[in-house]
């Protein structure tokens, strides 16, 4: 029971609040500036009230041992800055130091520092509205105590007692008060949370229902537009498109702000190509261009960087949107560059720029620059805010530079090399690479028959050899590739389909899961690197994109 006591008061402990550790780093603060305070204090009375010396010596003797106190509380300070957390040693430790600190300044010169009561109450109160109602009650006992000492150690207790039982009552009776005040606090947050879990839940939902029938919509608005429409009619199917495509981007925004507030994300760094990355972002981003009679260009590079592969692509995916979006008719480029052992991506476009004033404002939510008489754009301003957020979770810095009339340059830096390799400085034209994927034998599996017969005429017309199935197949010959729902009906998923699949094969073949789901969620309970995760809806742009990649990747390996 000992050793289990004594683990845990030395064991770092679960963390409550996201708050806690700024919590704690605030209070090793807070008493070294109180130390502060409490020394210009001593030394000015001490001067003032000294009779034949130049300072009074019980000023000179409190001095002295609050010179002896402050290493200890500087230590403290260094050890939450270097060792961040809940440990409850270096509470219980702080708290003892900074109540023997006063009590014992207290009964050197009772008649001054009799003040420093007060501070004896704010160091109680602080740590119980840092550190909560467990803390509150310790630092209370740790009061009571230290005003009963004083009290019988000083000729004024002994004399006094009224006002000794009345500092005592302050020491309990005001930190009952705040215990009381903590409890409501804790309810609130308590609700606080449920009411955000219940929206979290609900959007999770939402995100499941809604994506399912935006991603069917774009699959049948791709096929209606290969059944030999004439101009008109494939003008009216490209602004439906167009305008599903806005849609998509609005939802898929929406949902991302909301997994970030929720703080599950985490990253999962891998290697990443940034070359591979790029010519993705570019495949999808071509229609959009397109649309826009705009010209999207990247800069070749072999550069191999340590990140996200998911967080990395929807960052500079919001950035290429973003810049798409106010560069109608004119270019965009993407590329990178070497800043020491780093990496930063830039996005350059050719807008009508922005002023200096706004920099601080374009990366909060929903904030968007629109003057009188502008024309309307789609979007609510969440892209770059959802940058901002991402970048934070992975310890990038992003800046941005405009010049009025001339454009702007989004940068993304902080990126650490995994492989160093030369930059191949070649404009790649955003439709260079969307050749078919000629005798490429796709697996398909999908409970829902249209978007199944919608996905297998997309892949047709790239090429594939399609065997299309509502359910897992009993037996099948050879596949190149497994393209899967997650959710296949009577209690089967996709991870299910693909370890069939290649069991039955005996070979690991390459395979997609396309969910309504979270993808990192359903990526990190896979726990498979060849098992590729796409989110509802999906472009066609993006699937061809990612099958592309997949075997070029073979064919190179």
């Amino acid at each position: 029971m000992i050793r289990n006591l004594g683990a845990r008061l030395f064991r770092r402990q679960p963390q409550k609040h996201l708050d806690e550790e700024l919590a704690e780093a605030g209070q090793t603060k807070v008493r070294l500036a109180a130390l502060s305070i409490i020394a210009v204090y001593t030394a000015t009375f001490g001067v003032l009230l000294a009779e034949d010396e130049f300072i009074a010596p019980w000023a000179i003797t409190i001095l002295v041992y609050h010179i002896l106190y402050a290493p200890a509380a500087f230590a403290i300070f260094l050890w939450a800055r270097h060792m961040p957390g809940h440990y409850p040693v270096r509470r219980l430790l702080s708290m003892v130091l900074d109540y023997v600190s006063l009590g014992c300044s207290i009964v050197v010169e009772p008649m001054v520092m009799m003040p420093l009561h007060t501070i004896i109450l704010w160091v109680t109160l602080g740590n119980g509205l840092r550190f909560g109602k467990t803390y509150l009650r310790i630092a209370t006992g740790f009061a009571v105590c230290t005003v009963l000492i004083v009290g019988f150690s000083i000729p004024q207790g002994q004399n006094a007692p009224y006002m000794m039982v009345m500092l005592l009552l302050s020491a309990v009776v005001i930190p009952h008060y705040a215990s009381a005040l903590l409890g409501r606090i804790d309810q609130a947050r308590h609700e606080a949370d449920q009411a955000n879990l219940a929206k979290s839940r609900f959007l999770a939902q939402a995100s499941h229902d809604l994506r399912q029938p935006l991603h069917a919509i774009n699959l049948f608005t791709n096929s209606l537009q290969n059944t030999g429409l004439n101009n008109r009619q494939r003008q009216i199917v490209e602004r439906i498109d167009r305008a599903l495509q806005s849609l998509a981007r609005l939802f898929r925004s929406l949902l991302d702000l909301s997994t970030l507030d929720s703080g599950t994300v985490a990253p999962k760094l891998e290697p990443v190509s940034l070359g591979e990355l790029f010519q993705e972002i570019v495949l999808q981003n071509v229609q959009l261009a397109e649309w826009d009679n705009s010209e999207l260009r990247m800069v070749d590079t072999r550069y191999v960087v340590l990140t996200d592969r998911v967080l990395l692509l929807t960052m500079i995916q919001n950035l290429v949107s973003n810049a798409l979006k106010f560069s109608t008719g004119r270019g965009v480029i993407l590329g990178c560059r070497r800043r020491g052992s780093s990496i930063a991506v830039e996005v350059w476009d050719q807008g009508n720029g922005i002023e200096e004033e706004y920099f601080p404002l374009i990366f909060d939510e929903f904030f968007q620059i629109k003057q009188r008489g502008d024309r309307d754009r789609q979007g609510v301003g969440l892209g770059l805010s959802i940058v901002a957020r991402m970048a934070a979770i992975l310890g990038l810095k992003i800046d941005v530079a405009s010049r009025i009339g001339r454009g702007s340059r989004f940068t993304l830096s902080g990126l650490p090399i995994v492989q160093d390799a030369k930059v191949t400085v070649t404009l790649v034209p955003s439709g260079n690479d969307r050749s078919p994927l000629r005798d490429w034998s796709v697996l398909l599996v999908e409970d829902d028959t249209d978007i199944l017969e919608a996905t297998a005429g997309l892949l047709s017309s790239w090429g594939c050899h399609v065997v299309a199935t509502t359910s897992i197949p009993a037996t099948i010959q050879s596949c190149d590739m497994i393209v899967t729902d997650f959710d296949l009906g009577g209690g089967q998923t996709g991870e299910d389909c693909i370890k069939f699949v290649r069991q039955l094969l005996g070979v690991e073949v390459p395979a997609i899961i396309i969910t309504a789901h979270d993808d990192s969620r359903i990526a990190a309970e896979i726990g498979d690197p060849n098992v590729l995760v796409l989110k509802k809806p999906l472009r066609p742009a993006e699937l061809r994109s990612t099958i592309s990649s997949v075997r070029a990747r073979l064919t190179s390996g």
